[in-house]
């Protein structure tokens, strides 16, 4: 699939693009400290926790 220029960063088709050159550029420029001060007691909230969710139901069984 191809990503427009215009569209990476926006939600399209309920899908966020990000173009990965794109992205590390913002992040090596902003801990140098090109858009704002990085606070650094924020650093371990900014991790983004992935979810999976499956489609099968949990089944369990017990014998008595």
């Amino acid at each position: 699939m191809k990503i427009k220029k215009e569209n990476i960063g926006k939600k399209v088709q309920a899908v966020t693009s990000f173009n990965k050159d794109v992205l590390f550029k913002f992040l090596k420029r902003t801990k140098a400290g090109k858009y704002a001060p990085i606070d650094q007691s924020s650093l371990p909230y900014s991790r983004i926790k992935q979810q999976a969710e499956s489609g099968e139901e949990q089944y369990i069984y017990a014998l008595r």
